[in-house]
């Protein structure tokens, strides 16, 4: 399942609905999320209709990736700063469920 986003801006003053996020091939059964911002509109998705497994298993992934990008960034800074961005995407996916 792939996830996809699109930037759609309806003619509305409301700004809560310019992103759009659903399952690639399956953009119209209707099973889309929408959000102010194009994370907001993928959490929402992820909030409606992934497992606590599935769930899980992004937390894992992203730990893991965390490990791999510190292995390959030099700077201080940049490590602080990486390590920063991925630990508040972990926080983000725990939340989730």
């Amino acid at each position: 399942m792939k996830i996809v986003t699109t930037h759609e801006c309806p003619p509305v003053p409301a700004r809560n609905f310019d992103w759009r996020a659903g399952i690639e091939g399956r953009e119209e059964d209707g099973a889309d999320c929408f959000g102010e911002t194009e994370a907001e509109a993928v959490i929402a998705f992820t909030q409606e209709h992934l497992t606590e497994e599935a769930v899980a298993g992004l937390v894992w992934l992203l730990k893991r990736e965390l490990d791999f990008v510190l292995a390959d960034v030099s700077s201080e800074h940049e490590r602080r700063w990486t390590k920063h961005s991925i630990e508040r995407a972990i926080r983000t996916v725990e939340g989730i469920v």
